[in-house]
């Protein structure tokens, strides 16, 4: 099951509880969308560890952009004196969704819940 447990034991993400929550409603909402809301009313236990991972890996996604949105990507780091510079992430809205969306479809691409047709 999803939850701040499982992604620190099982994902081994590197989160704070706080972080997490943020960036895991927006995770939850991203894929959701992409599904039809089958990622939240999934009773198929065989696929929930797809799902549960998805979830990790957006959700780190999500903190990641909002990182880059604060500060900007780190384009160089040195140790003697230390120095890091930064630069901005030119990726568009878009782009960010687009980056989303492959996590999606990389972990749900044979559970069935991106399948579009009617139901």
């Amino acid at each position: 099951m999803f939850n701040y447990e499982y992604y620190t034991d099982v994902y081994k993400g590197e989160l704070t509880e706080g972080e997490f929550n943020k960036n895991s409603r927006m995770a939850l909402s991203f894929a959701n969308r992409i599904t039809q809301g089958r990622v939240s009313t999934n009773t198929n236990d065989k696929i929930q560890d797809a799902i549960d991972i998805c979830l990790c890996e957006l959700t780190d996604r999500y903190y990641q952009d909002s990182l880059f949105e604060k500060q900007g990507v780190i384009a160089s780091e040195s140790l003697g004196s230390w120095n890091k510079s930064y630069r901005s992430d030119n990726r568009t809205a878009k782009q960010r969704d687009r980056d989303r969306y492959e996590i999606v479809r990389r972990n749900l691409s044979m559970t069935g819940l991106l399948y579009a047709a009617l139901r």
